[in-house]
C-alpha cells in the first residue's frame, strides 16, 4: 500500500490515526496525548528536515565534483572546446579555445550570445577573410553555426588557421571544437 501512496499521504494518515487516538469517548480531546503527538510530530519534522538538508548538501557536493571533472576534462584536451546552450549562449569553454582567439577572447562571457560575440569580434577585424564582405560573412558563419554538420576553416586576424567543427547536443545546444591547423 505504501508503494502506491506518497510519503506525505502516509504521514497524514498516520497523524490522523494518532489524533483519533487522542480523542476520548464523547469527542473530548486528551490534551496530554495531543501535546505528546504535537511534540512527536515536531521532532519527526526536525529529523526529516535535517536528513533533507544532509541529502541536499551531499547532492550539491556530488554536483560540484561532477562539474569539476567536466572542467578538468575540457582543460586537458589539446583542441579548443566550447559549449553553447539551446539559446546559443556561451556556457563554458576551455583555455585552448580562448587562446586560439587571442585578444578577442575578452569578449567571451557565460550567458553571452554567440552572434553578439561574433559581431563584436568581426567589427574589430578579427576575421581577415570577412574584410569587405562582413555582413555576408556573418550570415554564412551564423548559418553554419546554427546548422552544424560540416567542417569549416577560418583564418583569424593573428594569421592562424582554425578548423571549426560544431555538433548539436540532445538538449538543442551545441558543442564546438576548434583545431589550430596553421602548420
Amino acid at each position: 500500500m505504501i508503494g502506491k501512496q506518497s510519503a506525505s499521504s502516509v504521514a497524514r494518515d498516520l497523524f490522523s490515526r494518532q489524533l483519533a487516538s487522542a480523542t476520548r469517548a464523547g469527542g473530548e480531546v486528551d490534551l496530554k496525548a495531543l501535546g505528546e503527538l504535537v511534540v512527536s510530530a515536531y521532532e519527526n519534522a526536525s529529523r526529516d528536515q535535517c536528513r533533507i538538508e544532509q541529502s541536499v548538501a551531499s547532492m550539491m557536493q556530488k554536483l560540484d565534483e561532477m562539474h569539476q571533472r567536466l572542467v578538468d576534462a575540457f582543460e586537458v584536451l589539446p583542441e579548443g572546446i566550447v559549449l553553447f546552450d539551446a539559446e546559443d549562449r556561451f556556457v563554458m569553454w576551455n583555455s585552448r579555445y580562448a587562446a586560439l582567439y587571442g585578444e578577442s577572447a575578452c569578449e567571451l562571457a557565460a550567458g553571452k550570445r554567440f552572434e553578439d560575440v561574433l559581431r563584436t569580434t568581426l567589427e574589430r577585424g578579427h576575421f581577415a577573410e570577412a574584410v569587405g564582405r562582413e555582413e555576408e560573412w556573418l550570415a554564412e558563419r551564423l548559418a553554419s553555426h546554427r546548422q552544424p554538420a560540416s567542417t569549416q576553416e577560418l583564418r583569424l586576424a593573428n594569421g592562424r588557421w582554425v578548423r571549426v567543427e560544431e555538433r548539436r547536443t540532445a538538449n538543442g545546444g551545441s558543442v564546438g571544437v576548434r583545431i589550430d591547423i596553421t602548420e
